[in-house]
């Protein structure tokens, strides 16, 4: 296995690659944790986000370097940071911006998706982003081979924080000879 720092966080993996002559098969697993996000998209997309951290598993297989045979499927997560530096994302990013001006280059608090990959395609049913100005979920495809998008997605005004109710207004305590009884004032 491996095991070892990538980017400011952690990566852990293990894999197998076939070793017989005309035999490129090779399975393997990846899990990342806080990842740095924008020396990622950096990396493989040329393009440096503000922050942000990623992480997920992905178990995979595959035949030497044929994209289309490609398989697998895990989840990937990106905290606090921004999800469109993706560019295959690039016109989610215009169509937010529109709806909700500059909400398309904003930071999102949580993104998350689980996926699949076959057939030079990936695929999500459950693809979750929660920023500060819109809410989004989604599912569809990112064919890789073709360089071609293909999603339905929905997009709203972020749900509600949970706030936590007022404390209650202190206990009040009188001794008039009886047993003291604690209450509560009116409101």
């Amino acid at each position: 296995g491996l095991k070892g720092p990538l980017f400011s966080g952690a990566l852990e993996g293990s894999s197998d690659i076939a070793h017989a002559k005309n035999d490129q098969h090779y399975t393997a697993s990846l899990a990342g944790e806080k990842v740095d996000f924008p020396s990622v998209t950096d990396l493989y997309f040329q393009y440096k986000t503000v922050r942000g951290e990623l992480g997920g598993n992905f178990d995979f297989g595959g035949i030497g370097d044929q994209k289309k045979a490609l398989y697998g499927k895990g989840r990937v997560e990106v905290r606090n940071g921004n999800v469109f530096a993706i560019p295959v994302f690039g016109p989610l990013s215009e169509l937010l911006s529109k709806i909700f001006t500059g909400a398309g280059y904003s930071v999102a608090h949580e993104a998350t998706a689980p996926f699949s990959i076959r057939d030079g395609v990936i695929h999500t049913d459950k693809l979750k982003v929660e920023g500060k100005r819109f809410a989004m979920v989604g599912h569809g495809d990112i064919d890789f081979v073709q360089n071609d998008l293909d999603f339905a997605i929905r997009i709203g005004a972020p749900r509600p924080r949970p706030r936590l109710p007022p404390p209650p207004p202190p206990l009040e305590h009188h001794e008039d000879g009886g047993p003291p009884a604690p209450r509560r004032p009116p409101y």
